[in-house]
């Protein structure tokens, strides 16, 4: 009896942390343009045991390598970079960095880059529906097709936000932007519901009860035609459906607890309580008003696709566009011609770079002479004596100002 269909779009979850990817990137880097496929005299996969040895050996990696089956841990930490454009397998089995991965490798720009392959990731794609043994598991991809964090930008503005649990129950099953705008009324009667209740037994037993139901819709035709076996761990006989629902639900969480960190990590997004808010709503507007960014159809040909979703370059941003870069690079000098002088330096001499680049420069001066002047007010004792207030409890937010204190302490031992 085969599986059901994957009928939700979904966010890696290897590595939970998305900073973790650069790090397993490099050393993956070391078999760019080579067969990944490979094996030895022995049958082994060459390159995929080098690269689950090097992340067992390293002092960042936090899986798992099994003994039995090390080549899995390889293979399972490719999925997030081919997801994102990073690297991706080509259909003779050469794996290659993208220009986009070779950014993320240098450390250049890493929330724009971020930000940059969110906007162009899709459902469906070269990695989820062109491979002909598992093809039939997407085909509710292949039909539809959206890109979920616009999608998902568009409903947290609209909401002021979005939870985990509404992410999991309502989003991730959205295959078209119709889907998500469908999904609005739905997550607004979900917090009605909610907000009637008190008690967090009963609000728990509602959104349990509201997973079950909306799983029951979204997997009616596998449920069925009996298509509810799960392959890590069977079901006890006449148990199968609830166990298939309860794996689902389980996994549907882990998505949306994923999606929420990686989306976090572009900068557009932040998190308010249990919340995953719009940070910057000037720019959230400009992306969905002014940025046309259709789906690509050719995600059958990976040279084709890679060339489009690793372009560290795709899309330009709407403030990219060289009247606003003027703008924005004069009021940048402005400022940093102010501060130097308030702090008795001379003015940074200007690279000649293009436009953007020099706002980009021109910012990080900015950044390191206002950490400069910040570090001038303070001194040890009134760092110190600081910490007697927060622990007194005479600020408003203790943990936040410990935290607070405890930065700009660290920054100043660092001067």
């Amino acid at each position: 009896m085969s599986g059901a269909l994957t009928r939700t779009w979904f966010m890696t979850t290897s590595p939970r942390n998305p900073a973790k990817i650069r790090q397993e990137l490099e050393l993956l880097s070391r078999f760019d343009g080579k067969n990944w496929q490979e094996k030895d005299e022995r049958g082994q996969l060459i390159y995929q045991l080098h690269f689950a040895n090097l992340l067992a050996e390293s002092d960042f990696f936090e899986g798992s390598i099994s003994e039995r089956y090390p080549a899995f841990a390889a293979r399972d930490r490719l999925r997030a970079p081919k997801m994102l454009g990073f690297a991706y397998v080509d259909e003779d089995g050469f794996l290659h960095i993208t220009p986009s991965g070779w950014q993320l490798i240098r450390g250049e720009r890493v929330n724009d880059l971020f930000f940059r392959q969110l906007l162009k990731w899709q459902f469906p794609s070269w990695l989820h529906g062109c491979n002909s043994r598992t093809r039939w598991r997407y085909e509710s991809f292949l039909t539809a097709g959206v890109q979920p964090f616009r999608e998902t930008l568009k409903v947290a503005l609209e909401l002021d936000g979005v939870t985990k649990d509404e992410i999991s129950i309502f989003l991730l099953p959205c295959l078209s932007p119709a889907a998500f705008s469908q999904a609005i009324p739905k997550i607004r009667q979900f917090r009605q519901e909610l907000d009637a209740i008190s008690g967090t037994r009963p609000r728990k037993e509602l959104a349990l009860q509201t997973y079950t139901d909306e799983l029951r819709q979204v997997y009616a035709k596998d449920i069925e035609e009996s298509r509810v076996s799960t392959r890590e761990t069977p079901a006890r006989e006449g148990e199968e459906l609830q166990h298939f629902l309860d794996t689902k639900r389980r996994n549907l969480r882990d998505y949306a607890d994923a999606a929420m960190r990686y989306f976090r990590y572009t900068g557009l997004f932040t998190q308010r309580g249990n919340r995953l808010v719009v940070s910057n709503f000037t720019d959230a507007q400009r992306i969905l008003e002014e940025l046309d960014l259709p789906l690509r159809t050719d995600y059958d040909n990976p040279a084709a696709f890679y060339e489009y979703l690793g372009d560290p370059t795709i899309p330009e941003f709407p403030w990219e566009h060289p009247t606003e870069l003027i703008k924005r690079l004069a009021r940048l000098r402005g400022q940093l011609e102010q501060l130097s002088n308030t702090l008795g330096k001379p003015v940074p001499t200007f690279p000649a770079i293009s436009v953007n680049e020099q706002c980009r420069w021109a910012e990080e001066q900015l950044s390191t002479l206002r950490l400069e002047k910040l570090r001038l007010d303070w001194t040890p004792q009134e760092i110190i004596q600081f910490y007697d207030e927060i622990m007194r409890r005479r600020v408003s937010v203790p943990s936040l100002f410990m935290e607070w204190n405890t930065w700009r302490a660290f920054l100043y031992l660092n001067r």
